[in-house]
């Protein structure tokens, strides 16, 4: 049988209110790893307003210490439309788009990622912002026959 890889991509989002951009929250777990990590980010469906609040996206591995996939990015002020998207360079800021509803924004992404089992938590710095509704997403490939991403 001949599947095409386009056929096995996979996407897990979830939308996010204002009340839950804060703290650090699990939003990702992988079951039978690894998987290829191809987007992992949010969009902004209501602005969020100015104030400091900052987020980054890190990864626990089963039985092991956290890693950073990104460094911290602001998100105060984001227009809705606008996307934050993991570079890929875990020392890199979240690619942060400045023409709103376009993909990456003309930046290069050094995707995929592979990540074996884990979780991947959401951190953000500060108190929740009073308005903002973000939709968190992740589209990925599995690299075994029973790896699955669930949403928490």
């Amino acid at each position: 049988m001949n599947i095409s890889r386009a056929s096995l991509l996979r996407t897990n989002s979830q939308y996010l209110t204002a009340a839950e951009l804060t703290g650090t929250t699990t939003r990702f777990v992988i079951h039978n790893g690894p998987i290829e990590v191809k987007y992992l980010g949010i969009r902004v469906k209501t602005a969020i307003p100015a104030g400091a609040n900052t987020l980054k996206f890190r990864f626990v591995p089963a039985g092991g210490s956290a890693t950073d996939l990104c460094d911290t990015t602001d998100t105060a002020s984001a227009s809705a439309e606008q996307l934050f998207l993991v570079d890929g360079v875990k020392v890199t800021h979240l690619v942060k788009t400045t023409a709103l509803g376009i993909q990456a924004a003309g930046q290069a992404l050094h995707m995929p990622i592979y990540l074996s089992d884990g979780s991947i938590t959401m951190v953000f710095s500060g108190s929740a912002p009073a308005t903002g509704l973000v939709k968190v997403f992740m589209s990925w490939y599995p690299l075994s026959a029973d790896s699955i991403v669930k949403m928490y």
